[in-house]
């Protein structure tokens, strides 16, 4: 995670890769629960769950600062699938958060 100063956002490293043939979206989102940060198997029944954790930790984040995930696709992965999926994911995500952040700062919540 770092800090993006020209526009006060808050950068979050998520990286696409296979982890022992398991596709993983890995966030980089560091917390007390979550010391090495959240994956998210893309291959497990409860994803979804996972992806509802690693929206609430985003929405934390929102209520400190700006939030920007930025994906990084691990150079040896090769499911074109999910490489399409998991862009179009983090694109529309971006966007989400952009959205409530400002719907935040108009209700006086940052």
């Amino acid at each position: 995670m770092s800090e993006n100063t020209s526009t006060k956002s808050v950068v979050i490293n998520v990286e696409l890769l296979d982890k022992g043939g398991k596709d993983i979206l890995h966030f980089d989102l560091v917390s007390e629960s979550h010391p090495q940060g959240i994956d998210v198997d893309l291959n497990a029944e409860d994803g979804q769950n996972q992806l509802v954790t690693v929206f609430s930790c985003l929405l934390q984040k929102l209520l400190i600062s700006k939030v920007v995930l930025q994906l990084k696709i691990e150079a040896s992965y090769t499911r074109a699938l999910f490489k399409e999926v998991c862009t179009e994911y983090i694109k529309n995500l971006n966007s989400e958060l952009d959205s409530v952040y400002e719907q935040m700062i108009s209700e006086q919540l940052v």
